[in-house]
């Protein structure tokens, strides 16, 4: 059980409501004081109306695509392996629980590009990205993660037995 507690639980959907509730909450704040302290809370209004603007953006342009890409939860794991060794080490454990594996790789404009390996019957995937690719004294690091993604995949034992599989067959690294 150890090794699948190095995969980090993601749940997008409370994260990009927080950023909003809170946007919302300041911008009403902000609007408040105005109206209630008038001219006098104008500088106040102003400052609180800019952080509200700012969170908005951010959840907007940061936020909103983690949650297209990832969906509404997922468990992500970095892998200190290039993207070929990963992805046949996942085809490799979920070829093991007998499911048929498909992988499509996306297009980019990296040179190594990101993979959706799927299995038949599950109703999550897995995104493979490579992070990084550094040179160091012993040579390039590589460094790949692995995005669990789908449908109830924090509350599913097959989910849950995979990323356990994983871990335990692929090198980590820190975040």
């Amino acid at each position: 059980m150890a090794d699948a507690e190095r995969w980090d639980f993601a749940d997008n959907v409370r994260i990009l409501v927080g950023f909003l509730g809170a946007s919302v909450g300041i911008e009403l704040l902000g609007v408040g004081s105005l109206a209630t302290m008038g001219p006098d809370g104008a500088l106040f209004a102003v400052t609180l109306l800019a952080l509200a603007t700012f969170l908005l953006t951010f959840a907007a342009i940061l936020l909103l695509p983690r949650l297209l890409r990832r969906r509404g939860r997922s468990f992500r794991l970095l892998a200190v392996q290039p993207i070929e060794r990963v992805d046949a080490e996942v085809r490799s454990v979920l070829e093991d629980r007998g499911h048929a594996v498909a992988v499509r790789v996306l297009n980019s404009r990296r040179r190594e590009r990101a993979r959706i390996v799927s299995a038949e019957g599950l109703a999550w995937w897995l995104r493979l990205e490579p992070v990084s690719r550094r040179s160091g004294g012993e040579g390039p690091t590589y460094r790949t993660e692995v995005v669990q993604v789908g449908a109830r995949v924090d509350r599913d034992e097959a989910a849950a037995a995979v990323r356990e599989r994983i871990a335990a067959r692929l090198p980590l690294g820190g975040a």
